[in-house]
Order: structure tokens, then C-alpha cells, then sequence
């Protein structure tokens, strides 16, 4: 972890004007998530600083640069880590735009594995996971880990609640990449932020719903990303695909087709000719039980 700078970059002031602008936000007592995170925020006075030192040193530096893809690929981390952590997934969409998901696990390894796993995939739908169907190239990086939990780390600021912790940290790492819809990024950003990010947005829920009884899903309909718009109506395609089918099930055969199966020609065998029949094979059977007798007959004393 890095230690906090006295003398803060351009790019690491705004993000501290961020971070403080969310946890002030979340110890508001008419804040609905007060309840769960007010507690932590005002336990901690130092938890701002906790949480910057959370942050690998190449997040920074890939802030203080040009964003783009390239960039994103030299933030790196060890994607095998077994640490509690935030990533990204970062992928570059068949129609050359470059987009960007944030989230958290308790095991940095497993959930990087399952995002690359194409059946979870399928079996988990998401925004996320529809942009990585149409990509063409996709990388993933860490992006801060938290102390492993033991018994001295659990004093540190925030460690008492570490689920809550990686919400807050989530939740900051996705505002200052503007990977949240835009409704969410005007509700949680400071006055002055910047709300267009460099990248397409990816996140639907807010993190800090993570664990929570309640999530409060926004509305992408107004969206202007195309890949966004066409998430949207793959549920309507999948539906309608399963009507069409429904009225090909339903759909009564035609008189023609009627007429066709039922006039195939059909062999009538009479009772006599059925005997005769029977009658051959009989016979055949013992002339052919006799001959092989024969055959097999032996011809010498056995000695």
C-alpha cells in the first residue's frame, strides 16, 4: 500500500475531493445509507486517508496520464491474488469503443476467474457481461487490496467492517472512473466534478447497496451508448423469439399437408398369403438346422 502524499497530483486531488465528498455524503443522518455506513465514517476520522493508501500506485499514474486502453493494461496487479480487493474489467467493444466495469470480491482470484468463465457467464446475465460478448479485446486489473485480516490490521480504520469498506472503496474507485450511470455520477460527485468519463460506463447498482436488503436499480432507457440501448432489448428479443415459436407449435397442419400424410400407399397382405409366408420360413429354417449339422458332424475316433 502507498503512504498518504503531503503534496497531492492533480489527478489524486480530485479523487480525495471525491472520496470526501462520498463519505461526507454518508454520515448524513437523512441519508438512507446512514444507518449502515454513518457508524463506520464517524468511528474513523482517518478513514479517508485508510482508504487512499488502499489504492495501488498505478491507479495514480494512469490518472495523471492520457487514458486509454494501453494505459489500462500498465495498472497490472496479480490477478491470482486470493486478497479482498476492487478491480476493473476493461474491454474494447466491436465497435471501437472502449468501456469499463468496477467491483469488488473477497477473493480477487475467483471472481476474475468467473468473469472469464463463458457459462457463468451465461447463467449470470449483465450489462458487464453483454459488453464482453461484443468486445474484441478485454484486460482486467487491480486496482486497491486490503490488508489480509488479521489480528493487527483489524485496529486499522475501517477494518472492523471490512464488507462496508470495500462498498466505500468500490464505490469510489467507480466515480472516479465514471463507470456508473449518469444519474448516479450527478447524485455522488462534488459540485465542479467533471461527469463525463473517459471510457463507457458499465456499472448499473450503486456498490454501497452491496450486502444490503434493498437494491435500487436505474433506469437505462435514456442511455445514448448503442451497445446499452441493445442490452436493453435483448430481453425483448428473447421473448419474442419464444412467441414465434409458441405460434410455430400452435399453428394447425394445412388441408394439403393433411392430404399428403394420410394418402401415403399402404401394402394389404391377405390371411392365406400370410400362411405361405410363415410356411417358407419354417421350412427354410430346417433345411438350414439340418445341413449345418452335418457340417459339423465329427468324422475320427476322438483319441
Amino acid at each position: 500500500m502507498s503512504d498518504f502524499p503531503e503534496n497531492l497530483s492533480p489527478a489524486q486531488h480530485e479523487a480525495v475531493d471525491i472520496l470526501q465528498h462520498l463519505l461526507g455524503k454518508l454520515k448524513e443522518p437523512g441519508s438512507r445509507y446512514y444507518e449502515r455506513y454513518g457508524g463506520l465514517v464517524e468511528r474513523h476520522a482517518s478513514l479517508d486517508e485508510f482508504c487512499f493508501s488502499c489504492i495501488r500506485p498505478y491507479v495514480w499514474r494512469f490518472l495523471e496520464g492520457r487514458p486509454n486502453l494501453d494505459a489500462l493494461k500498465l495498472i497490472g496487479g496479480d490477478l491470482r491474488s486470493d486478497s479482498r480487493g476492487v478491480y476493473f474489467s476493461a474491454m474494447h467493444g466491436l465497435d471501437k469503443q472502449t468501456r469499463i466495469y468496477v467491483g469488488q470480491s473477497h477473493n480477487l482470484r475467483i471472481r476474475i476467474a468467473q468473469h472469464w468463465n463463458f457459462r457463468y457467464r451465461r447463467d449470470n446475465p449483465s450489462l458487464h457481461y453483454h459488453a464482453m460478448q461484443q468486445s474484441i479485446f478485454n484486460v482486467f486489473g487491480i486496482l486497491a487490496v486490503l490488508p489480509p485480516p488479521n489480528t493487527g490490521n483489524h485496529a486499522l480504520p475501517g477494518m472492523d467492517c471490512p464488507d462496508l469498506l470495500l462498498n466505500v472503496i468500490e464505490m469510489w474507485m467507480a466515480l472516479v472512473f465514471r463507470s456508473l450511470p449518469s444519474p448516479t455520477l450527478n447524485n455522488w460527485l462534488p459540485d465542479g466534478a467533471k461527469r463525463d468519463g473517459a471510457f463507457g460506463a458499465l456499472n448499473i447498482a450503486n456498490p454501497l447497496e452491496n450486502g444490503g436488503s434493498e437494491r435500487e436499480w436505474i433506469d437505462l432507457s435514456e442511455s445514448k451508448d448503442p451497445l446499452v440501448q441493445d442490452y436493453i432489448k435483448v430481453p425483448e428479443k428473447s421473448e419474442q423469439a419464444e412467441q414465434n415459436t409458441e405460434k410455430k407449435l400452435e399453428q394447425p397442419v394445412s388441408v394439403e399437408k393433411k392430404h399428403t400424410f394420410y394418402e401415403q400407399p399402404v401394402i394389404h397382405i391377405s390371411g392365406s398369403a400370410m400362411l405361405v409366408m410363415v410356411t417358407a420360413v419354417f421350412v427354410g429354417f430346417m433345411v438350414y438346422s439340418r445341413s449345418a449339422a452335418t457340417v459339423l458332424k465329427p468324422t475320427g475316433r476322438l483319441r
